[in-house]
């Protein structure tokens, strides 16, 4: 049964692995058997402006997500170059332990 509400469902394509978001007007999830699968995650939507119920079926690595609203960030595309965040190692005493205190 759909739940009625303004939701942005956020999930991995099994095409190229790219998250897809989708704005919907109602959703509906389901965890059960499919195929070979005992914990498939099966859910379905209707996307904003339309009228017609689409689903997808998630079964070795499920990735859905589902956030109130609408208005959210919109994923990366496949074909985009990663920004990834500069990460650098910290040392001890970037952290305030001296090195009599190693354990």
């Amino acid at each position: 049964m759909l739940i009625k509400q303004k939701v942005t469902l956020y999930f991995r394509s099994p095409i190229l692995g790219n998250i897809i978001k989708v704005e919907a007007t109602s959703y509906s999830t389901e965890i059960g058997a499919f195929a070979q699968y005992p914990g498939a995650v099966k859910f379905s939507w209707i996307p904003k402006r339309a009228r017609i119920e689409r689903g997808d079926v998630q079964t070795t690595f499920p990735s859905l997500l589902i956030l109130d609203g609408w208005g959210h960030l919109d994923p990366q595309g496949a074909w985009e170059k990663c920004e990834a965040p500069l990460v650098r190692r910290l040392r001890r005493a970037d952290l305030g332990v001296s090195s009599a205190h190693r354990g």
